[in-house]
């Protein structure tokens, strides 16, 4: 069983269940929890596949689990909560936290800043005493360019940075030709001890 803590419209959670292993996403966000459900049954509809998805609106703080049910959390972008996984998790369990590397989107941010920064480490990682042992990290870091001005507003607007953006800041990015940029994510994979 993977559990796909803060699932959003459950993209991840979807391509989990793919792979074969059954799945069961939370969200805090209800409008969240429900695109995923009606996602994993349309698909379930076009594949003729029984199902292995569950969705459910809760808290990654205080997920709908019992104690040492999980074989892995999967953690993509969303607020960690390394005891919260500990406790879910099988002994053995792996927890897979991934975030924005430190130039995740920096060419983005060069158009729309006037002081772009690299982004900081997660300061919510698993840490000494949590229950979990850190086996790996990796860095994987790639470039992308954008032309198409629909799908730059379509990045630009699923990212935290387009809320505290200036209007000269969405304007010189409207009026860009394409953009180029830096895309990084950090992997930390754990075991539970």
């Amino acid at each position: 069983l993977v559990l796909d803590a803060g699932c959003g419209e459950g993209y991840y959670s979807g391509r989990i269940s793919e792979e074969g292993y059954p799945v069961m996403g939370v969200d805090l966000s209800k409008f969240a929890v429900d695109a995923a459900a009606k996602a994993a049954r349309a698909h379930r509809t076009e594949s003729g596949r029984s199902s292995t998805t569950l969705y459910a609106v809760g808290s990654v703080f205080e997920l709908p689990v019992a104690d040492g049910t999980v074989d892995t959390v999967t953690n993509v972008f969303a607020p960690c909560a390394p005891a919260e996984y500990a406790r879910v998790l099988k002994t053995g369990g792996h927890l897979i936290v991934v975030g924005a590397g430190e130039c995740h989107l920096f060419g983005l941010k060069q158009v729309i800043y006037d002081d772009p920064y690299l982004n900081d480490p997660r300061r919510d990682l698993p840490a000494e005493g949590d229950g979990l042992r850190l086996l790996e990290i990796r860095n994987v870091t790639f470039a992308i360019t954008v032309t198409d001005p629909d799908h730059r507003e379509a990045l630009f607007s699923m990212t935290p940075y387009y809320w505290r953006t200036s209007r000269e800041g969405h304007s010189r990015l409207a009026a860009a030709e394409a953009l180029t940029t830096e895309v990084s994510f950090d992997l930390h994979v754990y075991e539970k001890i």
